[in-house]
């Protein structure tokens, strides 16, 4: 334990000597930020921070792009201050967290704004939702106010029912509807990814945003074993932090896993976004908010997107993948092209 209290003591004594470093090299240079990056276990929000940096660094190509996670901006916030100019465009990472649901990732996205009064910043795809209860009336006001003071935020939403909110509660704002930052990496893991397909995969949440009945589950599990399919149950989050220099490889690894199935069975909206990265046949039910409902919507032109709620009889769906060699192919990535050509016009 005290091995890893005086490491921890170390990093981030080099971490402060670094971001020192930084304000005499960079202060002056005009540059791209990127705030909010994750270090927990969602993988959906860690394939955020990968796609936000691969678009990034294509739009600004010929500029300087620095990365600063939640965790880093929280430990060094008057140090990450002094580096950045009024010339410099800051992002904040997407995802579906734009609420009062995520207090822990909305209350510091509010501190970065007010921070950054004279910079653009731009909020990635996000879903908008709140509570239904007094907390979420409130936060509604209070977030309505405290982003429509800002002069140039820019609120990109990823799907048509955030888009009607924003609309209402930030008119002073813009505000922008694209697909999830995640469909830019459309066709960046497909060939890393093939493999013989066989069995099912469950990617369903634990978390509080759980909707699926145990039950539903359960009567699933029955068609799989009535019919002898081989099935395993995972989720796209991981109980341990994930840091930017192990990033990469959970996310190839829970891809990995959903590309080997013939069928993915989900409740997050990124179990539905991995499965359409990989070309794998999904059935999705819904979420606790509208992010799923409206999301899918985006995957209209793929049939083997199955949105469905609990009391549809799905076993037609998994008996037509598990009993059937079928490959999907896409002869184009129009989720990524729509999401670049939207991003780069902002």
């Amino acid at each position: 334990m005290l091995k890893k209290i005086k490491e921890l003591i170390e990093i981030f004594y080099f971490e402060k000597l670094k971001l020192k470093k930084w304000e005499k090299i960079y202060k002056n240079t005009e540059k791209i930020i990127l705030f909010q990056t994750p270090e927990y276990g969602n993988l959906g929000d860690q394939a955020i921070a990968i796609a936000i940096k691969k678009i990034l660094m294509d739009k600004y190509s010929d500029k300087l792009i620095l990365e600063f996670t939640l965790n880093e901006y929280e430990r060094n916030e008057n140090l990450i201050k002094k580096i950045i100019n009024n010339k410099d465009t800051i992002h904040l990472v997407g995802g579906g967290n734009f609420g009062n649901l995520y207090k822990d990732i909305e209350f510091p996205r509010r501190k970065i704004i007010f921070s950054f009064p004279e910079n653009k910043i731009v909020v990635m795809p996000q879903s908008i939702s709140f509570t239904n209860d007094s907390d979420g009336e409130k936060e509604k006001e209070i977030m309505s106010n405290f982003y429509s003071k800002h002069k140039n935020l820019h609120i990109i939403t990823r799907d048509e029912k955030s888009y009607e909110i924003g609309k209402e509660l930030f008119k002073n704002n813009n505000i922008y509807l694209m697909p999830d930052t995640v469909l830019y990496l459309e066709n960046e893991y497909l060939d890393k990814m093939k493999q013989e397909r066989k069995d099912v995969i469950f990617t369903i949440r634990k978390d509080k945003e759980k909707v699926l009945s145990d039950n539903k589950i359960t009567e699933i599990i029955n068609i799989l074993e009535k019919n002898n399919i081989k099935y395993s149950i995972d989720d796209t989050t991981v109980n341990y932090g994930v840091v930017k220099e192990t990033r990469d490889y959970e996310v190839e690894k829970i891809l990995r896993k959903i590309s080997g199935a013939k069928l993915n069975i989900t409740d997050r909206f990124h179990g539905v976004i991995f499965s359409v990265i990989t070309n794998t046949p999904v059935i999705v039910f819904k979420s606790l908010d509208h992010k799923i409902e409206y999301g899918v919507r985006w995957f209209k032109h793929l049939d083997w997107v199955h949105y469905v709620e609990e009391k549809d009889d799905i076993e037609k769906i998994i008996l037509k993948y598990l009993n059937n060699d079928i490959e999907i192919k896409k002869e184009n990535y129009i989720l990524k092209e729509t999401l670049k050509e939207r991003f780069f016009n902002i």
